[in-house]
């Protein structure tokens, strides 16, 4: 794993959530896991550490798994490979699909 700085990591970030968008995943406490794509969230710096803050509505599934889950992943595809499973998770509801 390499390690990056918020500063140099941030303005990607922040370019792919506005141009396609980049996965947000979560797993409950009964093992439930749920992708969905965002374009939405903001990054940040409190107490001295990295923070990404991403505002998930009521309705949505990956909301319900939130409700009962420690923590989340952001991950952000730098290349295009990518493209076509960010399609299929932004389109597609995890309560419907367990693929």
């Amino acid at each position: 794993m390499k390690s990056v700085r918020l500063h140099e990591i941030a303005p990607v970030v922040l370019d792919k959530m506005a141009h396609g968008g980049v996965f947000f995943t979560v797993k409950d406490g009964k093992g439930r896991i749920n992708t969905m794509n965002i374009g939405w969230g903001s990054i940040a710096n409190y107490w001295k550490g990295p923070v990404f803050v991403a505002p998930i509505r009521h309705n949505r599934y990956t909301y319900e798994l939130l409700q009962d889950a420690q923590h989340f992943t952001v991950s952000v595809p730098l290349d295009d490979d990518l493209k076509d499973a960010l399609m299929k998770v932004g389109t597609i509801h995890g309560n419907e699909v367990d693929d």
